[in-house]
Order: structure tokens, then C-alpha cells, then sequence
């Protein structure tokens, strides 16, 4: 029997309907199914687009094959701040329109343009396709404009994972290095590996089960041929070194099997001589980004998600 959580009112009912959307005959019906319902289900919490937000759907690569992104404007941004962003799903589920939401929000409240990444998906698409598509597209950023700063990247969960492992690649290639990363629930280990992943193993929206299945299907069998260069992609807690890295600011949440893969990297960020801080969301479960809107604790978590992306945008803002 799972155990209970002391979540909110307004979060009890927001896991009951997350719950009743993507039931367990979803995920015995297969992916598809799986994706449909993943995509219908974040519509229920679709707050819709701020008013005079611009968006295009476009391609980005000078080769082939190219990455699909959604550029977002807000009305009023200002022209030097620019946002990644990589959403989440376990790397096979999510999409642009998945977290359309969230990520027009952020690029209006952040008064930056913004891109988010449709990222090839597992199964059919393996570990390192997604973050090959993540790395053309951030080098397609700083290519569209040069001598401008960086992008500041931004992820949840598996997203997340991709923002830590670009932000890897970028240090090994000699890549411009982006201009922070922003951590929002992020799997950065293996299974198993840490305490939170046993003693929250059987949390609301995210079990351990369900890791396990995400790790399987992205990439996990084939650790044993990977160097420990491409390891560290695929497990960034598995990096031999974190030094030279972009500030992290980083955002686990209390209820997630989770947590301490974000404790963790702060810690080894911090050793390695990276600007990093670290935010918990009390009383959230994975996922609680849907909740904006609907929860106090949630909006609390996204204004100070908001307000450590504002900082470090601020960076680059003329003076």
C-alpha cells in the first residue's frame, strides 16, 4: 500500500486528476497511448498563453536532420535575454505543446524570447539522440547570434537531465558555455543509487517503477560499452569532474523519489567551485509545474523559479 503524503488540499487534487488522466490502462495500452493521454492530460491545467505573446514553430540546424523548436516573444522582452528551454517526460513522453504552457509563461515573465526543443524521443529514438538534438540547437543559438551572451537553460526532470548533460558536452567541446542552468526536478543518477529513490520510491505521479522504465528505454543498457565521457552524459552524477560548469540553480521538490539527485549535484557543484543554490519546493510531488494556477505551493515554487532565471538573465541586460 502506498504510504501517505501530506500534501494540500489543492495538491491532493491536483495527483487525483494528474491520476485519473493517465490511469494505469494508459500505460498497459502501450506509448502511443501514452503519448495522447500525456499531452491531453496537460491541456486540463492549461492556463493558455499571456496576452501578446508571439510564437512560430520553426526548424533549427544547418544540416539535416533539423530540430523542431517553438520560438516564443513576449510583447514587451528585452532583446539580449534568451531562454532554452528542454521540457520534461521521461524522455519519451512531451512536447512542444505539452508544455506550451509553462514555457510561454516563463518567457513572458522573464521578458526573454525563448525556444523550446521537441527533442527526438525513446524508445524509438535512444540515448544520445535527445541530446544530440539539444546541442544543435543551442549551438544554432549562439550561431544566430553572435556576440550576443548565451542562453540561459532551463529543464524539467528529463529535460533537466539534458540541460545537465549539455551543459557537460558544451565544456568538453570547448563550447561557449551557456549562461546558467536551471534545474527543475532533474534526474541526474542511476536508479536506486540514492536514498531518496528508496525512501520515496513509491511517491504520487512518480514511482520508482516508473524510473526504472524511463531509464531502460532512454539508454541505461547500454552504460556498460559507454566511456566515462559519454557515461557522464547519460548520468551526470557520474561525471569524473563538474568543474568549469554554468551556474546551477536548482529546484527538487519535497515528495519525489527524486530529490536527492538535486542535493546531490549541489554538493558536487559546490566542490567543484560552481555558483550554485538550491531551492526545495515543500509539500510538491513531481510534475507540480501543471499545478501553477491551481496551488499556492505551486505558484510559490514558480515565482522563485522565475525570479533565479530574472538574476541570471540580468547579467546580460544593457546597461
Amino acid at each position: 500500500m502506498r504510504k501517505a503524503y501530506p500534501l494540500s488540499v489543492a495538491m491532493r487534487s491536483f495527483v487525483q486528476t494528474t491520476e485519473s488522466s493517465f490511469p494505469d490502462e494508459v500505460i498497459e495500452a502501450g506509448i502511443d497511448a501514452q503519448r495522447e493521454a500525456y499531452t491531453a492530460m496537460n491541456r486540463l491545467f492549461d492556463l493558455h498563453r499571456p496576452s501578446g505573446l508571439r510564437c512560430r514553430d520553426e526548424f533549427l540546424g544547418m544540416g539535416e536532420p533539423k530540430v523542431a523548436v517553438r520560438r516564443y516573444w513576449p510583447e514587451r522582452y528585452i532583446p539580449d535575454r534568451r531562454i532554452l528551454f528542454i521540457h520534461g517526460g521521461g524522455w519519451y513522453l512531451g512536447d512542444l505543446d505539452s508544455h506550451d504552457h509553462f514555457a510561454g509563461k516563463l518567457a513572458h515573465d522573464c521578458r526573454s524570447e525563448l525556444i523550446s526543443v521537441h527533442y527526438q524521443r525513446a524508445p524509438e529514438a535512444p540515448f544520445p539522440a535527445a541530446l544530440d538534438d539539444v546541442f544543435t540547437a543551442y549551438r544554432t543559438m549562439l550561431e544566430e547570434a553572435p556576440g550576443r551572451a548565451s542562453p540561459l537553460l532551463v529543464g524539467d526532470s528529463a529535460g533537466a537531465n539534458l540541460v545537465a548533460a549539455l551543459s557537460l558536452r558544451c565544456r568538453d567541446e570547448g563550447i561557449a558555455p551557456a549562461l546558467g542552468q536551471v534545474l527543475i526536478y532533474p534526474v541526474l543518477a542511476q536508479p536506486g543509487s540514492l536514498p531518496s529513490h528508496r525512501d520515496l520510491s513509491d511517491a504520487p505521479l512518480l514511482n520508482a517503477a516508473a524510473i526504472e522504465f524511463c531509464w531502460r528505454i532512454y539508454g541505461r543498457q547500454s552504460l556498460a560499452s559507454m566511456d566515462s565521457q559519454q557515461r557522464s552524459y547519460l548520468v551526470p552524477l557520474e561525471a569524473e569532474s563538474l568543474v568549469g560548469l554554468p551556474p546551477a540553480r536548482l529546484f527538487p521538490v519535497a515528495f519525489d523519489p527524486l530529490r536527492d539527485d538535486a542535493f546531490e549535484y549541489a554538493r558536487r557543484l559546490q566542490l567543484a567551485g560552481v555558483d550554485v543554490d538550491l531551492t526545495l519546493g515543500e509539500g510538491l510531488v513531481h510534475g507540480c509545474l501543471r499545478a501553477i494556477g491551481s496551488a499556492q505551493e505551486a505558484d510559490r515554487f514558480y515565482d522563485a523559479i522565475r525570479a533565479n532565471c530574472c538574476d541570471l538573465l540580468a547579467d546580460v541586460d544593457p546597461t
